[in-house]
């Protein structure tokens, strides 16, 4: 069963709504978020904010549909500590690639779980600190991070398994949707399973002690589900998959997971059953154009941050893949290489950042 824009209606108006009544809908910003959603999702639209809901939007658009002719959004960019972030999303609300809650303000993120941590069950209610803001998160995967969360508020039993080659977003995805689920009113936490180093078998025990310990209703992320199951080997640990299949016992228990293709069909030659159970959410693999529109911008902001030069060559080197053996850019690790490479430079005082300062990895 593959994920379809109509999962479900009623968590997108819920969605768009909690939207609306965060920002106002006189808000430049959220205009043209909305503009995306409307041309998106049209019908859906319609039922949240009613038959002059577009034509009010439209008047609001009236003066330009573009950033750099309307003042108020071009003052909110140059005020922004996030301006080469807000900007990119901006853009992207303008080609209609973002919905409406793509541009929810990152005042809270989702929790990052290690099964054997000791406060557990603070952390099932959602109480644990925020984990780090990802700064791609959702600026290209809006329309999914609206489907999947749509489909976790409804009560479809299936669990969503977001699906792609290495560096596609997968993980980005995944904090998006976590993101739009605890802005709404009735917040849905989310944790992210990190079984830390296992022996066989203890993957699948510590998420069955994960899920037994929920005290409220939550999704839980298991990510690398191919890794965690050895899918790519001769000797598979199936326990992992029998226990995802397993976790409609825990009824508090929303799961999402991740796999990297092509892993996913492996599911099915080694555990059918869990395979019937899956919305395959497929993530394309993101063109090397975009992937350097996202980073240079980005890039910009870091050596602002830190007060250095990069070279063009550095950020070359930060956009390779992550190993020989992959074939597609990371624009997530490109970053992560630059902000380190640029915090080495300012500790040994130096001024630009060159290819060298670029560590791979």
């Amino acid at each position: 069963m593959r994920a379809t824009d109509s999962l479900s209606i009623r968590g997108l108006v819920g969605l768009a709504k909690a939207e609306a009544k965060r920002w106002g809908s006189d808000h430049a910003t959220v205009t043209h978020a909305a503009s995306a959603f409307a041309q998106n999702w049209t019908g859906e639209f319609r039922d949240a904010f009613g038959s002059d809901g577009e034509a009010l939007l439209h008047r609001l658009l009236a003066a330009g549909q573009t950033i750099g002719n309307e003042a108020e959004v071009r003052n909110m960019i140059t005020a922004s500590p996030d301006a080469a972030a807000l900007a990119m999303r901006l853009q992207a609300a303008l080609r209609g690639d973002l919905a409406v809650a793509d541009l929810l303000p990152e005042e809270s993120s989702p929790t990052r779980h290690r099964a054997d941590d000791t406060e557990q069950s603070e952390a099932s209610d959602g109480e644990a600190p925020p984990a780090r803001t990802d700064p791609l998160a959702g600026l290209l995967r809006g329309r999914e991070a609206l489907d999947v969360a749509a489909y976790l508020l409804s009560d479809q039993p299936l669990i969503p398994a977001l699906v792609g080659r290495r560096g596609c977003g997968k993980t980005s995805l995944a904090a998006e949707i976590a993101r739009l689920l605890l802005d709404l009113e009735d917040p849905l936490p989310t944790l992210f399973f990190d079984p830390g180093t296992t022996v066989d078998g203890e993957p699948a025990m510590l998420l069955r002690d994960t899920l037994s310990a929920l005290t409220r209703r939550t999704v839980v992320v298991v990510e690398d589900v191919d890794e965690l199951a050895r899918l790519g080997t001769t000797e598979p640990d199936v326990s992992i998959l029998r226990e995802i299949w397993q976790s409609e016992r825990f009824p508090l228990a929303r799961l999402v997971i991740t796999v990297t293709a092509p892993y996913e069909k492996r599911i099915a030659q080694f555990y059918g059953a869990l395979s019937d159970r899956l919305v395959i959410v497929e993530l394309q693999p993101w063109d090397e154009n975009v992937v350097r529109g996202l980073v240079v911008p980005v890039a910009t902001h870091l050596a602002e941050q830190y007060g250095v030069v990069i070279d063009h060559a550095a950020i070359e080197a930060a956009l390779q893949p992550p190993t020989e053996a992959d074939t597609f850019d990371h624009p997530g690790l490109a970053i992560a290489r630059l902000d380190v490479a640029c915090a080495r430079t300012m500790i040994a005082g130096g001024n630009t950042v060159t290819v060298a300062d670029v560590i791979p990895g």
